[in-house]
């Protein structure tokens, strides 16, 4: 238990000695695990003309830029050690503030910092022996000193790719950019992290952004301009290792979006759940400045192979009886990858406003080159109900459509069924999970 909480930057007791924390975290199986678990969370948003994975056949030079490349920090969250022990613990008083003292007194930065493997660190290993790696950090996660920049475009300019990291610093302290006590009025890219990415962009070498932080940033301009843009969130301890696997090819990337990305603030509030006929500006759908739509649904996510979706069919249960979905889904590519096919519901004639889509079931399928299955979906009818004009909670009779897809926006296949029955009331503390049975 002790190990498994370390792994995962549960554990945080200020006075376990050092050489317990490396027996803890220092096996070849516990970094194994934390590496493949922080793979398997990494989101493939944009792949444009298959830039990913890398090509080592016909690379010799490779541009490793940004303040994330090569940032521990970085890589963890605002509640693990090493973000909680101050960079520069002084406020504008020259004090050390309150909220620090405590951290200062009792956690000083040293041996109970666990091993990290940023990025830099993971391609040095990986590809060090036969591609030269030219680092430039290019500009920090915040301030406006650009003196770097033009080093980091020099870097580009004679590499056969760029690969640029920027993002976030998650802490509780005055310098960090995202973690409790952190707001943010906007959420674009903090200092010149955006200039630096426009600047590598420009020297016309192919480019691959990954964002590192805590929290989502309005990314337009990368979305529209970088050809392939990774997610990574807080990859942890391992997370350098976990990018470089995703980048090179050695893993297949199968995360998905838990959240909408908006193209700007002015969005927020953004998310998949908006009651039937929100979700945009009325009554022309779209913003006088900007389409309404987000930049990248809830539940996106690329791969490096495709997958075809076919036979779906809906049993229609009732409003106390289980409605089941099946799909069959197919490997259509020539690499081996995960699907998380996702099941959606609108209910169309609902007596009070419902969500035009609502997720009802998930799951993560494996598949090898040309390999099929079918997913099956047990929707019980409490997963349906909701709270009525007089606040009971209930599944209403009526036509419910239901669509599966890859993400929010990414439907492949709609069935609308009826539902009969009376007006079943239940409770919301035991909504029944949807089941999933994959063969």
């Amino acid at each position: 238990m002790l190990a498994s909480k370390f792994r995962l930057g549960l554990f945080e007791h200020p006075y376990v000695d050092a050489e317990s924390a490396g027996a803890v975290f220092d096996t070849f199986a516990q970094r194994d695990l934390a590496r493949r678990a922080a793979a398997r969370s990494i989101v493939l948003l944009r792949n444009e003309d298959d830039l990913l994975p890398l090509d080592l056949e016909h690379i010799g030079r490779v541009a490793v830029i940004g303040p994330l490349a090569d940032s521990e920090r970085g890589l963890q969250g605002d509640y693990h050690y090493p973000p909680r022990t101050p960079r520069s613990c002084t406020s504008s008083t020259n004090a050390t503030p309150r909220c620090c003292r405590k951290q200062v007194v009792r956690s000083p930065p040293g041996p109970h910092y666990t091993p990290h493997t940023t990025p830099l660190a993971a391609l040095t290993t990986a590809i060090g022996d036969w591609a030269e790696i030219d680092f430039a950090i290019g500009c920090d996660v915040t301030g406006d000193d650009r003196s770097r920049i033009d080093t980091a475009v020099l870097a580009a300019e004679r590499s056969d790719v760029a690969l640029v990291f920027v993002g976030g610093e998650s802490g509780l302290m005055p310098h960090s950019t995202v973690g409790e006590a952190r707001d943010a009025s906007d959420l674009e890219l903090t200092g010149l992290q955006l200039d630096l990415v426009q600047a590598v962009v420009a020297t016309g070498t192919p480019t691959v952004v990954t964002i590192i932080g805590g929290r989502v940033f309005t990314l337009p301009w990368i979305a529209a301009n970088v050809p392939a843009v990774v997610e990574s969130w807080l990859p942890g301890e391992e997370g350098g290792s976990a990018i470089v696997d995703v980048l090179l090819g050695y893993v297949n990337p199968g995360g998905r979006l838990p959240v909408t990305l908006p193209r700007n603030v002015g969005q927020v509030p953004i998310h998949g759940t908006h009651r039937a006929g929100g979700g945009r500006s009325q009554f022309w759908h779209d913003y006088t400045d900007g389409p309404a739509s987000p930049l990248f649904p809830f539940g996106h996510g690329l791969s490096y192979t495709t997958f075809a979706y076919d036979e779906f069919e809906v049993q229609p249960g009732s409003t106390d009886a289980v409605t089941e979905a099946s799909v069959r889904i197919t490997n259509t590519g020539t690499r081996a990858g995960d699907e998380v096919v996702q099941l959606y519901v609108t209910d169309d004639v609902a007596s009070v406003a419902r969500p035009s889509r609502s997720l009802v079931g998930f799951t993560r399928v494996e598949l090898a080159p040309d390999e099929a299955k079918t997913i099956t979906f047990s929707v019980h009818p409490s997963r349906l109900a909701f709270y009525d004009a007089s606040m009971q909670f209930v599944c209403e009779p009526g036509a419910f459509l239901f669509a599966v897809g890859a993400s929010r926006s990414d439907l492949r296949a709609r069935a609308t069924v009826e539902l009969d029955g009376d007006v079943e009331h239940y409770l919301q503390r035991e909504i029944v999970a949807t089941r999933v049975e994959v063969s």
